[in-house]
């Protein structure tokens, strides 16, 4: 993996894998966004055509003969990139960078780029007495799927409590002979939520974020009846702007409760089931 810097304060790391795919990640804060294409990858070379976002043909130039998981190197060769909506952009011909090994990719970081099946599996055992809702809203056509995944608690749940309130979007996407993953996670409790009591009929569930997301979202479900998920909410991603949350093609499921019940366990399953079920790729872990 090689990492350097790009513009407007996004890292970029490169990274290889065994086969034979090349994934460029552009990350910063809350944001990530991720494009994997075939490329080319040995001791010797790295190369990847990303098609209109860029290219890289670079020959890393070891400062000595030992290998370590992490040295620095100097870079001949290329490195172009032109985020869509220019959220970043880099064009080196030769620099330094830092080169890494790995036997298996790791997680990305919670503070950018978490899964959405990592913060699926937050939607753990809590105490009684905190009311929690979450939240899951997914549209997948054959080259791209959204996700919205939120968890909000009263009071708000924190790591130390086992798990945590968070809130992500994410957007994949198929074009051209690449994967592109987008998305923004937030680990503290910054969403906005309003929910009946629960157990009541219909179960109503209101939704505001700050910035990047702009709008607000409704949830309704009665018994018996669909679950209906409204409204003008939308998020900003690298690269995408005013992203819609809502609309037809949105599938929704929200569960709030004050413990963990037979009911609650299978609305949480049914959010699972529906974030697994927008993967358009699976999650490396």
């Amino acid at each position: 993996m090689l990492s350097v810097r790009g513009s407007n304060g996004y890292r970029i790391d490169v990274e290889s894998f065994r086969s034979g795919e090349v994934t460029l990640t552009a990350e910063k804060e809350h944001f990530f966004a991720e494009y994997t294409v075939r490329g080319r990858s040995d001791e010797l070379r790295l190369e990847a055509d990303f098609g209109q976002v860029g290219s890289i043909s670079v020959r890393p130039r070891h400062k000595s003969a030992m290998r370590y998981p992490a040295e620095p190197v100097r870079l001949q060769g290329r490195i172009e990139f032109r985020g869509e909506e220019g959220f970043t952009s880099i064009s080196l011909r030769g620099t330094k960078g830092a080169m890494f090994r790995k036997v298996r990719r790791s997680c990305p970081s919670s503070s950018g780029a978490r899964s959405s099946a990592s913060a699926a599996a937050n939607l753990a055992a809590r105490p009684k007495k905190r009311v929690t809702t979450s939240v899951a809203a997914a549209e997948r056509t054959a080259n791209r799927s959204v996700l919205l995944l939120l968890q909000s608690s009263q009071p708000p749940l924190v790591e130390e409590d086992g798990g945590g309130d968070f809130l992500t979007a994410r957007m994949e996407e198929r074009r051209e002979g690449m994967r592109i993953t987008r998305g923004v996670v937030f680990d503290l409790p910054v969403v906005t939520v309003t929910a009946s009591p629960p157990g009541a009929n219909p179960f109503n569930v209101g939704v505001t974020a700050p910035s990047p997301f702009a709008g607000t979202a409704s949830y309704s479900r009665a018994a018996g009846s669909p679950a209906a998920w409204t409204g003008d909410l939308t998020v900003s991603l690298p690269g995408v702007t005013n992203l819609p949350l809502t609309g037809p093609g949105f599938s929704a499921v929200a569960c709030g409760d004050t413990e963990k019940t037979n009911l609650r366990e299978t609305c949480e399953g049914e959010i699972e089931d529906l974030t697994d079920a927008s993967l358009l790729f699976p999650v490396r872990l």
